[in-house]
């Protein structure tokens, strides 16, 4: 159980379980001078109905206000920082991260100071806590309180009528409702070893990270746990657009298509028609949008993926009179990547800043801890190095293929915040849609 495996390109991997069932994750980067202690919960916005949407998201806040040991916001964090760390914590669809990377020597204390945060919090000022979230939660409302987050209403309209669709802090009504019991029911069912995955990554002796382990997380409850019901997830249909009204000076636009999820042969084909999209200044959405065209500062694609879905989006911020130029030449763009020979150099290129970007994980314990731990809620991830072979396996008409099945009007969901006319807003899928026809 202490044994790990070193790989390839010079980390140590182990996987194994404590005595109440925990996964446990060690990646030793020898190199380095410091250690990413992270735990994952499978919790979020994706396992909620609409009664109790937000309420992961509230637990998590709810932690940060104190621990047995702790008893208020300021000393925990005060402890974290004196060990050198700082405490993170994020909440998303389908998984609850708390995270600490400190220097080495003071990895069994940062292991006591992350356990007491999962196992032992007070639940206290709530009624502070929920002026915070409101406020969060506010950001992302106009002033009559309707939603202008980009993120939220793309993924309502992509995955309608499904906890995906949901807002990961929930609406207004349910965060000015919950109350402790609602909070601790939340952590007592979900907050059990068997719903988790401990990694730790960076300069550490295995042995050492054991022992603390074990000891440190013995109190998270071993009790039986099973992953909540999901019903398949249905896609909304395209082409559609939906608007939001926001004044200002410019409009957001994010063009979103429905594409495979993880767990699909395609995903690495998928990483790569991104990258061919965006990654860096050279590539074909800055290239195309920002330097030949000027139509736009900010443009950007990226992928919103989970097991079984994902989306790839992408996303552009422009002058009001610009949007329909704009998106033109989005779909124009694509439809010259779906139907044109992409060229073997350019793939190349995509694969080895793929490859490098796996490579700056072994100077990044909290990447190592990112990409071990998370996964391992729902997988067992590749290594880095069977990441990168696949990489190198991926060819043209891989790429070319899912391209094809992609970029259709069928797939595509546009959603616009900022100032659209009517009359620019009934015509704009459509505009795009006969670009990708």
């Amino acid at each position: 159980m202490n044994e790990l495996t070193t790989t390839q390109w010079g980390y140590a991997l182990g996987r194994s379980s404590l005595d109440n069932g925990l996964r446990l994750v060690r990646v030793r980067q020898p190199h380095l001078h410091r250690v990413s202690l992270a735990i994952f919960f499978q919790t979020g916005s994706r396992f909620e109905t609409p009664k109790d949407n937000g309420l992961s998201h509230f637990l998590e806040h709810m932690l940060f206000r104190g621990t047995v040991s702790c008893p208020t916001s300021y000393e925990l964090n005060l402890r974290a920082e004196r060990l050198g760390g700082t405490l993170f914590a994020a909440t998303a669809p389908d998984v609850t991260e708390y995270e600490i990377t400190l220097p080495t020597q003071n990895l069994e204390q940062g292991l006591s100071l992350l356990a007491d945060l999962v196992t032992e919090p007070l639940f206290k000022e709530i009624e502070i806590e929920r002026r915070i979230i409101e406020e969060e939660i506010l950001e992302d409302l106009d002033e009559d309180q309707k939603p202008i987050d980009i993120d939220f209403l793309s993924r309502r309209r992509l995955w309608p009528s499904h906890p995906l669709g949901q807002s990961v802090a929930g609406p207004l009504e349910n965060a000015r409702r919950f109350d402790t019991a609602d909070v601790r029911g939340h952590f007592l069912r979900n907050y059990v070893a068997r719903n988790a995955v401990l990694c730790v990554s960076g300069a550490f002796e295995p042995a050492r990270v054991l022992d603390a382990a074990q000891g440190a997380f013995a109190r998270l409850p071993a009790q039986p746990w099973s992953p909540g019901v999901t019903a398949e997830v249905p896609r909304g249909l395209g082409p559609a657009l939906a608007h939001a009204h926001r004044p200002g000076s410019q409009t957001q636009l994010r063009f979103a298509f429905h594409t495979p999820g993880d767990d699909a042969d395609s995903r690495i084909a998928l990483s790569m028609l991104l990258s061919l999209l965006d990654d860096g200044m050279s590539t074909r959405l800055h290239r195309r949008i920002f330097d030949e065209l000027g139509l736009a500062y900010h443009v950007g694609a990226d992928l919103d993926a989970y097991r079984d879905v994902s989306a790839l989006n992408i996303d552009v911020t422009t002058s009001h009179n610009n949007v329909t130029a704009v998106s033109q030449a989005v779909g124009r763009l694509l439809a010259e990547l779906r139907d044109a020979s992409i060229e073997p150099e350019e793939l190349g290129k995509a694969k080895a800043r793929s490859i490098w970007a796996l490579e700056s994980f072994l100077d990044d314990p909290g990447a190592m801890s990112g990409w071990f731990g998370e996964q391992q809620l729902y997988r067992t991830p590749d290594t880095l190095e069977e990441r990168a072979e696949k990489i190198t396996m991926v060819d043209v008409e891989d790429v070319q293929r899912l391209a094809r099945a992609v970029f259709r009007p069928q797939n595509l969901q546009i959603t616009t915040v900022g100032v659209v006319s009517s009359r620019v807003q009934q015509k704009l899928a459509d505009l795009v849609a006969q670009e990708l026809t």
